[in-house]
């Protein structure tokens, strides 16, 4: 499928991409270019990503400490964020979670080393099928977002996006559509966990800037599958511009993301 992660692997901006794709008009990474131009609302086609970060194994991460050729704080350190892309999750023989992103360490003691995000699969010692979006505060260092179960199937292609906004809310998309929000909802929309009785999500800065893709930023909780076209915001997409992500249209001008792993 896609080749394993390795250190060639680096984040580009859009302008490099398109000056990259000038230079080389012929170049393929394509995991499917079958990717219809636009898909109806609630349609569950079978899309699948156009652009391989790579394929993951226990022994596999990525770890990304800044962006290529800026000197600038990275998207992903940014309180405003989306981080969004395809993941194939393998089915284990037991359970496990998948991480797909993170920037904080595993676990639930409150500590700086847990001050950012993780996205990933799968509750903890279970198959759920259930995308989580985790961060850490000085009450917690799991606060959690979910979809409700069987939401994000294993050994099929999923899309997903990870949104937290200037309201202080976190949002999960699966396949492009809204599957869980930390804004009141009646009824409530997935899943939160959290120590806190406000609704706006507390999110400290973390000390550095590292991105670990396929694992936690501690090396725990490995992603077993491909992941790709992983892109990040330092802005938070709205559920028009997710679906449009979903469904392979053209973002509008000045909304491409701020970076792309390839």
């Amino acid at each position: 499928v896609a080749s394993p992660p390795s250190a060639a692997t680096f984040v580009t901006t859009p302008q490099q991409q398109q000056q990259q794709q000038q230079q080389q008009p012929n170049a393929a990474a394509a995991v499917d270019n079958s990717t219809p131009a636009s898909c109806a609302k609630g349609q569950s086609a079978a899309l699948k990503p156009v652009a391989s970060v790579g394929s993951f194994d226990a022994e596999s991460q990525l770890l990304v400490d800044s962006v290529k050729g800026s000197k600038q704080l990275a998207p992903w350190s940014s309180p405003i964020l989306t981080v969004a892309g395809w993941v194939f999750a393998n089915a284990p023989t037991s359970p496990l979670m998948h991480t797909i992103v993170a920037t904080k360490d595993s676990g639930c003691v409150s500590s700086d080393r847990r001050y950012g995000f993780s996205i990933f699969v799968n509750e903890w010692n279970t198959l759920s099928q259930q995308l989580f979006l985790s961060w850490g505060n000085a009450q917690s260092g799991c606060e959690e977002l979910s979809t409700d179960v069987d939401v994000f199937k294993m050994n099929e292609w999923n899309h997903f996006a990870a949104v937290f906004d200037d309201a202080g809310v976190a949002s999960l998309y699966v396949n492009g559509e809204l599957a869980a929000t930390t804004r009141k909802m009646t009824p409530p929309l997935g899943r939160l966990r959290s120590a806190s009785s406000s609704p706006v999500v507390d999110r400290p800065p973390r000390g550095d800037d590292v991105l670990s893709v396929g694992a936690h930023a501690d090396h725990s909780h490995p992603h077993l599958g491909d992941i790709a076209q992983l892109d990040v915001w330092s802005s938070a997409l709205d559920a028009d511009l997710v679906r449009k992500l979903y469904c392979g249209d053209e973002l509008p001008a000045g909304r491409k993301w701020d970076v792309r792993l390839t």
